[in-house]
């Protein structure tokens, strides 16, 4: 069985800000996910957990390598299609900066469902009651 996430050879590469050379923020990387896996990225600050994430998500441009999802190229022109985008998240390391602390559990999770059109509105409510009861 193939792995749902393929990541092969990620690189993300800056210009340093002298405007000479390079910043390698992720050298050559590679993992795979299987389905039903949950990966948690740990490092100290600024070693590039939130570039990986971000340049696997297409939402930071890599310098090289693969990212297949479901065994297709998600790097590239267009990138990742609505639908997989959002079956795959991010939690940052500062939970104020991904999360509004005005919001209740119940509303953070509601808004999820209606922005990426996951359920009907009626559903909603009762979709949101069944993700906290698991």
């Amino acid at each position: 069985m193939s792995a749902l996430l393929e990541v092969r050879g990620l690189e993300v590469r800056y210009r340093a800000r002298s405007g000479k050379g390079q910043v390698h923020a992720v050298n050559g990387v590679d993992l795979d996910l299987a389905a039903g896996e949950t990966l948690g990225l740990v490092g100290e600050s600024g070693c590039g957990k939130s570039t990986l994430g971000r340049a696997i998500l297409a939402l930071t441009p890599a310098s090289g390598g693969s990212v297949r999802f479901r065994g297709a190229e998600v790097l590239g022109k267009g990138g990742p299609s609505r639908d997989d985008r959002r079956k795959a998240q991010m939690v940052f390391q500062d939970p104020f900066a991904s999360l509004n602390p005005r919001m209740t559990v119940f509303e953070t999770l509601a808004e999820v469902l209606k922005v990426h059109r996951i359920a009907p509105a009626a559903e909603i409510p009762a979709r949101v009651v069944d993700l906290m009861a698991q």
